[in-house]
């Protein structure tokens, strides 16, 4: 390990610090992370729990009974419009997207292309006499 400012360097790759991606596929990284996974479990274990398995412990025999489960984790609810977000609707399909700025709409030439382009087109063609090819 090397020292920060005197002291211990305490981070390396299991607290994803610096260049956690390349540094835990070295082999004594992955050797530490095999025998961490292991490991018994402290003789302590039996005194302490983790209270974020109990949040909800009180109606969990409700939920199961009413879940509705669906195509996606967001399909128990009735609308699931409403969670659309803007960075789903913007990163689609391209053939479902949408432009954001659209351009002016396109005007109607008609009248423009009877003004001006009518009744000059003989200007264009071969004379019949004096026309040397």
């Amino acid at each position: 390990m090397s020292t920060l400012r005197g002291g211990k360097n305490v981070y390396g790759p299991h607290n994803l610090q610096g260049n956690w991606t390349e540094e835990r596929l070295e082999p004594h990284h992955q050797k530490a992370s095999e025998d961490k996974a292991l490991q018994l479990a402290p003789a302590t274990a039996k005194q302490w729990s983790k209270t974020s398995e109990e949040v909800g412990a009180h109606s969990k025999h409700l939920v199961s009974a009413t879940s509705k489960v669906g195509e996606t984790w967001i399909s128990y609810q009735e609308h699931p419009d409403r969670f659309n977000t803007t960075t789903g609707t913007t990163h689609c399909h391209p053939d479902l997207q949408e432009p954001p700025f659209k351009g002016p709409p396109k005007p109607d030439l008609t009248e423009y292309h009877a003004t001006w382009t009518k009744g000059d087109a003989g200007r264009f063609e071969k004379p019949k006499t004096g026309y040397a090819p």
